[in-house]
């Protein structure tokens, strides 16, 4: 398919389009561990034969019936695929979780289930039921006898013997108890006719991405592993790192003038503005500005830290100390050794005396960023901290609205109100870990002691013990590190940081028209996050492993499909890796493939505020706390301004280089025209394909040819009209300011396409 059809195909193809511009689609493996392999000598271990698509019948609410057959190496489905797709959403869902959840009827019986605003919902319900399934009663499963109204069930008759629901439960509770007999599902239907990035073009998307750099040819020769390991020692990664943690946290909203300075107390840190005394104006300036971004970035520069240690990332929330530079070491009043003591950039570990620390949970930053009241009592930073690491959203607990004027307890009702307490009694104990810290993130023990109207300090039935009541924060991140819910966050935020893709949601509509498409998407991406996680957890929570697997996976890799059907569409539309590329991101592409900045005045245009940063859908961590997932129409104008000026810039500055050092043309000279060299030129048209876009053609390719008619239709035209010999005057460099023989312009027209092109403005 050639460039034409490509896009052709795309606006066809509504469903596989993103903004109009880019095909995103996803594959897994089709190896039975959910990963596929590279092999950098050219055999890619990734295109097996495989079977119908979207195979395995009976999903729920699809008429297929029950079934026990698929997936998995032995022909059977591991249990938690089991219990999705025949038991959650066709039979307990739809006959038992009305009443058996936190707000129904049956709030106050042994069971209760979860709904899907909590994280491992899906698991933490197979354990549920699965107590229950083992209950008997004079040889029967009470989960059976209760719903047949067999024995006492505040709900009577809910079903029949004999009937789907009973079927589907009584397969759950043969189930239960029986000995794991295929641990992992086999998803190779899922991938058919899927296409794949080949290992070179995976590692230099990769490189792109995380470290803003075309890779070498001799790590486009190497081994994967070894190279992203090496990636994930440079800057550039945790650069990149920086911006995605800041996309989660948004920390930076102290990064302006004194923010980060004033939220520190000069009562408890008297050096807080120690810069004040500098005499130099210049000097005292630079100091209060490294200052400011050293209490600023602690929170991820802790995070960062931790990564390029290669620590246990569960050490972001348990660390003992946190993150200075050595000038926020001097307003917090601690001692540090710095290699330089000149570097704003430098960060140690130390401690602040007096106060405990459990990693970015107490720094300042994280503290002020989710502030409390008095009112509000910590909720809400216990909400956050729920969200960002239990992977757990409190404020879906509650699966309907609450009218707070129907309140049944009118004296306290977050602590006795039925409504009230789903949400409550769940926050209300992580509040309570909090309050060691008052609104102004200081760490202030209350002197008496935590609201007796609320819940004990602590987490979900565990009380905090009266020893570690000064360190209550510590504990609670000792609890969590060790909660499975913490690895899917840390998957999950892998995952977006990527994929630049959200998780998916189990769909609970079974009448939708997509709803098999979307149920099957799924559960594939869900058993690649479980074997994700456990990979994870084998490695010590190595970070590092995280970015491995992921790069390697078909969820980075797939970038097309054949001959796709219409339900195939539906379970690949909302999954891929393509995305508009953030400012950020698209800076360090033009730098890394043209070898300049794309500036105005002095500045750089997708970086700075005041000039396209925030229009082409950056944040400031303020006002706008959430970047563009698709281009408007002034992002697009911006695109392409950014193609025309980049390409009137980068032309001639590349052609001023030694031949051997030249980015854009190592094949051509400015004297090479259609008559004299036109093999040349298409063998540089072909090498730009590669460089700027990831595309390999053979020169005779017609994507070659076409782009070669532009170049000489500009060319003529040029020579056939009084243009004038000299470049534009924003475009002369030193070097080289005259183009008698139109070639640099008609150089300039194919880079311009190629750097407008949605394989470049997006990943």
């Amino acid at each position: 398919m050639n460039r034409k059809e490509v896009h052709m195909h795309n606006k066809l193809n509504s469903a596989f389009a993103v903004a109009g511009l880019a095909l995103a689609l996803v594959g897994t493996t089709a190896c039975q561990n959910g990963f596929m392999s590279l092999d950098f000598n050219g055999n890619d271990d990734d295109q097996p034969g495989m079977n119908t698509p979207g195979g395995g019948g009976g999903l729920p609410g699809t008429g297929g019936g029950l079934t026990d057959t698929t997936d998995g190496p032995n022909g059977c489905q591991p249990n938690d695929r089991f219990f999705m797709r025949e038991v959650w959403a066709p039979a307990v869902q739809t006959t038992c979780y009305g009443c058996h959840n936190d707000q129904g009827a049956a709030r106050d019986s042994g069971l209760v289930l979860y709904n899907s605003g909590w994280g491992n919902y899906i698991e933490r319900n197979i354990n549920v039921l699965n107590e229950f399934a083992q209950t008997t009663r004079e040889g029967e499963s009470v989960l059976l006898l209760k719903p047949l109204g067999r024995v006492s069930h505040g709900g009577g008759a809910v079903m029949s013997e004999g009937d789907d629901v009973y079927n589907r439960l009584k397969a759950f509770v043969d189930r239960s108890g029986a000995t794991e007999t295929c641990p992992e599902a086999n998803d190779e239907d899922f991938y058919q006719d899927v296409l794949f990035l080949d290992a070179e073009q995976t590692l230099r998307k990769a490189t792109l991405s995380l470290a803003g750099r075309i890779p070498t040819q001799a790590e486009r020769e190497g081994e994967i592993d070894a190279v992203l390991d090496q990636l994930m020692t440079e800057e550039a990664f945790y650069q990149r790192l920086t911006e995605s943690y800041n996309d989660l946290l948004l920390t930076d909203m102290f990064l302006q003038g004194t923010s980060a300075v004033d939220l520190l107390d000069e009562d408890l840190f008297p050096n807080a503005r120690f810069y004040d005394d500098i005499a130099d104006d210049d000097m005292r300036g630079d100091v209060r500005n490294w200052t400011n971004m050293g209490i600023a970035r602690e929170t991820i520069e802790l995070i960062k830290h931790v990564i390029r240690e290669d620590r246990p990332y569960s050490e972001i929330i348990t660390a003992d100390y946190t993150m200075v530079n050595p000038f926020s070491a001097q307003a917090y009043g601690v001692d540090a050794t710095f290699n330089d003591p000149n570097d704003p950039n430098e960060f140690v570990e130390a401690q602040i005396p007096g106060q405990p620390h459990a990693g970015i949970v107490t720094t300042t930053t994280f503290m002020n960023r989710y502030p409390t009241t008095d009112t509000n009592r910590n909720r809400h930073r216990a909400a956050i901290f729920y969200l960002y690491f239990l992977g757990t959203d409190v404020l879906k607990l509650a699966d309907r609205p609450i009218d707070p004027t129907q309140a049944e307890q009118s004296q306290n009702p977050t602590l006795f109100d039925a409504d009230c307490t789903v949400c409550h009694e769940v926050t209300d104990p992580v509040a309570g870990a909090f309050q060691n810290w008052d609104d102004q993130g200081r760490y202030a023990p209350r002197d008496s002691g935590w609201y007796t109207d609320m819940l004990p300090a602590g987490i979900e039935g565990e009380n905090i013990p009266t020893d570690m009541w000064a360190e209550s924060i510590p504990w609670l991140s000792a609890k969590a590190a060790v909660d499975a819910r913490f690895v899917e966050s840390a998957v999950q935020h892998a995952f977006r940081l990527l994929t630049g893709q959200a998780p998916l949601s189990l769909p609970t509509d079974a009448t939708r028209g997509d709803y098999e498409a979307s149920f099957r998407a799924y559960e594939v991406q869900y058993e690649f996050f479980k074997q994700l996680g456990v990979k994870f957890v084998d490695s010590d929570y190595s970070y590092r492993t995280l970015v491995k697997e992921i790069v390697k996976s078909p969820f980075y890799r797939a970038f097309n499909a054949n001959n796709v059907t219409p339900k195939r569409q539906a379970e690949l539309a909302n999954l891929g890796t393509s995305r508009l590329l953030s400012p950020e991101m698209l800076n360090r592409k033009i730098v890394a493939t043209t070898g300049i900045q794309w500036e105005n005045n002095g500045r750089n245009v997708l970086l700075n505020t005041n000039e396209f940063h925030l229009l082409y859908g950056g944040i400031d961590s303020v006002s706008i706390t959430s970047r563009m997932a698709e281009p408007n129409a002034l992002a697009a104008s911006i695109a392409r301004r950014m193609s025309n000026e980049v390409s009137c810039r980068a032309t001639p500055t590349d052609f001023t280089r030694n031949q051997g050092e030249r980015l854009l043309f190592p094949h051509v000279e400015v004297t090479d025209t259609p008559e004299s060299s036109a093999t040349a030129i298409r063998e540089n048209i072909r090498h730009l394909y590669w460089h700027l876009l990831g595309e390999n053609y053979e020169v005779s390719d017609p994507e070659v040819e076409r782009a070669y008619t532009l170049f000489n239709d500009v060319y003529q035209d040029g020579n056939n009209n009084d243009y004038g010999n000299q470049l534009p005057g924003s475009c002369r460099v030193d070097g080289l300011s005259d183009d008698p023989d139109y070639t640099v312009r008609s150089w300039m027209a194919i880079v311009s396409l190629m750097l407008s092109d949605y394989g470049y403005l997006y990943e």
